[in-house]
């Protein structure tokens, strides 16, 4: 499995988008992830 540590900007930009009560899925295209991406809390 492909791991993926976080970057400070892209953990900002979660906390962010989740304060913006934007969707999982906007947020992932936000950051550019690609569509196998499993997700964040």
């Amino acid at each position: 499995m492909y791991y993926h540590e976080l970057s400070v900007e892209e953990r900002v930009t979660i906390q962010i988008g989740q304060l913006h009560d934007m969707s999982q899925s906007e947020i992932v295209r936000l950051l550019n992830f690609g569509p196998d991406w499993r997700g964040f809390r």
